[in-house]
């Protein structure tokens, strides 16, 4: 007789990543004692030790005359048994220190579903990085922890535009190198240009400014500059910096 002792995960929650802040769900699937009969001596005593899963939970069935009757089993007697799936609980839990220890979350704000299968997190954002949530399965005194799940951050935000070339003519297309992001969680921005050797020619903290292709009010030649930007968002715990090089055509 095949005796499922501890719960089976058929699905377990996975890491989301978010952008901004949102809400997001972990969820598991899990299975703990499934139904089926099966034909053994059975004697009392089989299920009367500490060795035998749920001693005092499984009900036993003796088939009569083509009937199954819920009646005790007798000494040395076959017949068919069947146990059918038990109620599964849920627990989940948290981590703030990157998996290394868990406390149980209880629902109310930000939590809700904290017993159930599906966890729920309103509002994650920057303050819930590196968050790890794991779900503890329970059948029969059996407690099996799930995979742990962790609350990301974009690397790259959507929706952010750094162009490589621009055309500082003054025809009113192009003429100015800044950068795009049509978003609304930025809160910190710097940026600054280089010239082939090493001076700096263009600095603003200001998203809407560019560089118009001027040092000192001064004409730069056309070429390839370097640039180094850093920028902070409301939903990322890290400043992003970034470096590459644009073109300036005449």
């Amino acid at each position: 007789m095949n005796l499922n002792d501890v719960p089976v995960f058929g699905q377990q929650p996975v890491d989301v990543t978010v952008c901004q802040p949102t809400n997001v769900s972990f969820s598991v699937t899990a299975t703990g004692y499934n139904g089926c009969t099966t034909n053994f001596p059975f004697h009392p005593s089989n299920f009367a030790n500490t060795n035998s899963p749920c001693p005092t939970d499984i009900p036993l069935f003796e088939k009569k005359r083509g009937k199954m009757q819920n009646t005790a089993m007798q000494k040395h007697q076959e017949g068919n048994l069947s146990y059918t799936r038990y109620n599964l609980t849920y627990q989940w839990q948290l981590s703030t220190d990157g998996g290394n220890t868990y406390t149980n979350l209880s629902n109310g704000t930000p939590y809700t579903g904290a017993q159930t299968s599906t966890l729920s997190v309103v509002n994650a954002g920057k303050t819930f990085a590196n968050y790890f949530y794991q779900c503890v399965v329970t059948a029969c005194n059996q407690p099996v922890n799930s995979a742990a799940a962790e609350i990301l951050l974009c690397p790259n935000p959507l929706n952010l535009f750094i162009p490589n070339v621009f055309t500082p003519n003054g025809d009113g297309d192009n003429d100015y190198f800044q950068i795009y992001y049509n978003g609304t969680d930025l809160i910190y921005l710097d940026l600054r240009i280089f010239n082939r050797w090493g001076e700096k020619v263009f600095q603003t903290n200001n998203i809407t400014t560019g560089w118009d292709g001027t040092y000192k009010s001064v004409k730069q030649e056309p070429g390839v500059y370097t640039y180094e930007v850093t920028l902070l968002f409301s939903s990322q715990q890290d400043a992003i910096h970034k470096k590459g090089t644009v073109t300036l055509l005449g």
